[in-house]
């Protein structure tokens, strides 16, 4: 078996198939090495379940961790879907996949082993946004899942998989390691030129050295990389790279000297890596030529790319992202607790005590201190209080008039409000005037947005939304009120304070009646701008509001954004012409 291919992830797999590739996986495991214990990991595994604990008194019973050495006999541990992992479960997972060693130093347990274990995990490729890069990296052998959903195939396969022939080659494999010399490494670089991780370059060599041991062969050949290629999906990637790369073919024909590594019987010394061009093309054009008319049919017309096995390249991930700093706290009181417990930590005051992490921490010490009649003795050093996930007291809500600004960069126009909603943690509302749909009739109508903060994924598709024929002013106007009544209008939300940003000319040109039936409106003078102008006064009556208007540069009903503005006791400025698009 070959170190650092035991994690392995299916992609869009059948609950049915997992099973099945766990049964085949164990089996060949069993015949190469010994049977393996099996391990599903969930949602609901903490510290203690992986690494268990160590016994020191009648009050904490020894627990062996699911994770734990296994006296150097082999492991599976299944995961039926990695995006529903528990926290303690990928931090774990991340230590331990590809680790040459593992070292567990918790709660009196001092301890050092080599792994043994298999990963093999599933995940949708719709919902691979959801998992960390990081735990994703060290799945580094991807397989894609037959499209299929009927059971009968499975069992078709599974029954393929009984012949005894595939295990009598396994049984008999006992040969050295294959060598390997420096343009066996450069020629597996050239099948990753634009890799985002050195894994995916580290899995294709290891699979070639695979290969290459079952085949018994002494030296490693480039056909061997061409096959683990094809086992990974890579061939496409390679096809281009023999296609659009150039070469300088002077230097090619003059170098006679230089034979490709198929035909070297002994390992050499590692050399410069920084040429591999004048090899490179040699041995593609070698091994794609003696392919037959078949294969290169079938090479040509293979539907998995690269990236498709590694989907996460192309989606954007749906990660939460916060800044680094916590927001200053404005309250004068020590107020209760807020926020989501995300762990613990040593307590500093006797508030918002974790009573269960607390008696567990003296547990551990309880043979030291020799309580007498079995009774728990607690020292200060022993209190726990929850680590919370930081609340935000503060909202940005932005109103943005896209027919007003199609020449604007709003990037720029609102870093001051963005900076100050990094700092504070706020959470976003875009409130969409006057954007283009599918439906005119639904111009009529403002759109609201709502993201976690201002680093949410979605924040550049939201302002480069392409402006429509109408401006429903008003109706945006009234999803700020409803917004700000939901918000600060409730006794135990946390947010406390809203800053509220428009970008407008102020030119309201759909009345409020007209978004709520959607019927376009004839003969309209100033309905729009008046329906504007009586929401702002109600807007302006709410405490703890920070009101900004922006306005372009106009010539002609310039004093409208400045109505709003008086109408919201709003700050006023206009953009400046540095501002606009080149």
């Amino acid at each position: 078996m070959v170190p650092g291919l035991k994690g392995i992830l299916i992609l869009d797999a059948h609950p049915q198939l997992l099973v099945l590739m766990k049964d085949i996986l164990s089996e060949i495991i069993s015949i190469v090495v010994n049977p393996p214990d099996h391990v599903y990991l969930s949602s609901i595994e903490d510290e203690d379940t992986l690494w268990g604990n160590k016994s020191i008194s009648s009050f904490l019973p020894s627990y062996t961790g699911l994770l734990r050495e296994n006296n150097g006999l082999p492991r599976i541990v299944t995961i039926p879907d990695i995006t529903r992992l528990s926290l303690a479960a990928q931090r774990a997972c991340v230590v331990s996949i590809g680790s040459d060693i593992i070292s567990l130093e918790r709660h009196g347990q001092h301890e050092s082993w080599i792994p043994n274990t298999w990963w093999l995990a599933a995940c949708s490729r719709r919902d691979i946004g959801d998992v960390s890069p990081h735990l994703l990296d060290r799945f580094t052998l991807r397989l894609q899942s037959p499209l299929t959903t009927d059971i009968s195939d499975y069992e078709q396969f599974s029954c393929s998989m009984n012949s005894d022939n595939w295990k009598i080659g396994l049984a008999s494999i006992n040969k050295p390691w294959p060598v390997w010399d420096d343009k066996f490494l450069s020629f597996v670089a050239a099948m990753f030129p634009n890799a985002t991780s050195m894994r995916r370059d580290i899995t294709l060599a290891r699979l070639t050295i695979a290969l290459a041991r079952i085949k018994g062969q002494i030296q490693i050949t480039n056909a061997d990389v061409i096959d683990a290629a094809e086992l990974l999906g890579v061939i496409p990637e390679a096809k281009r790279y023999h296609n659009h790369i150039s070469y300088n073919q002077d230097t090619i024909d003059g170098d006679k000297d230089i034979e490709p590594f198929t035909d070297i019987s002994e390992p050499q010394s590692v050399g410069n890596l920084s040429e591999p061009s004048k090899l490179l093309k040699k041995d593609v054009d070698e091994v794609i030529s003696s392919k037959q008319e078949s294969d290169i049919e079938l090479f040509d017309n293979t539907d998995i790319l690269i990236e498709d096995l590694y989907p996460e390249d192309k989606i954007i991930s749906n990660h939460d992202i916060y800044s680094l700093q916590i927001p200053i706290s404005t309250h004068k009181f020590r107020i209760k607790p807020q926020g989501v417990h995300i762990g613990v930590k040593s307590a500093t005051t006797l508030s918002d005590i974790a009573i269960v992490p607390t008696i567990l921490s003296s547990i551990i010490y309880q043979p030291i201190r020799r309580s007498k009649k079995g009774k728990l003795k607690l020292f200060l050093s022993d209190l726990k209080s929850y680590r919370r996930l930081t609340v935000s007291k503060s909202i940005l809500i932005l109103l943005i008039d896209y027919t007003s600004l199609k020449e604007v960069d709003l990037e720029k126009v609102l870093e001051y409000h963005f900076q100050w909603a990094y700092k504070e943690r706020s959470p976003i509302v875009i409130i969409q005037v006057g954007i283009e749909r599918e439906d005119a009739l639904y111009e009529l109508r403002a759109y609201k947005i709502e993201m976690k903060n201002v680093l949410s994924p979605n924040m550049a598709k939201a302002l480069n939304a392409f402006p429509g024929k109408a401006t429903p002013l008003a109706h945006g106007f009234e999803l700020v009120l409803k917004t700000l009544q939901n918000i600060l209008n409730r006794g135990r939300n946390t947010i406390n304070a809203a800053r509220l940003v428009i970008l407008t000319d102020g030119r309201g040109n759909v009345p409020l009646n007209a978004s709520y039936t959607l019927n376009y409106p004839y003969g309209i003078k100033r309905e729009g701008i008046e329906d504007t102008l009586s929401i702002a006064d109600k807007i302006r009556d709410f405490q703890r509001l920070e009101s900004f208007v922006i306005s372009p540069l106009i010539s002609t009903y310039v004093n409208l954004p400045l109505n709003i503005a008086g109408a919201l006791d709003a700050s006023f400025e206009v953009i400046d012409t540095y501002l606009y698009k080149r």
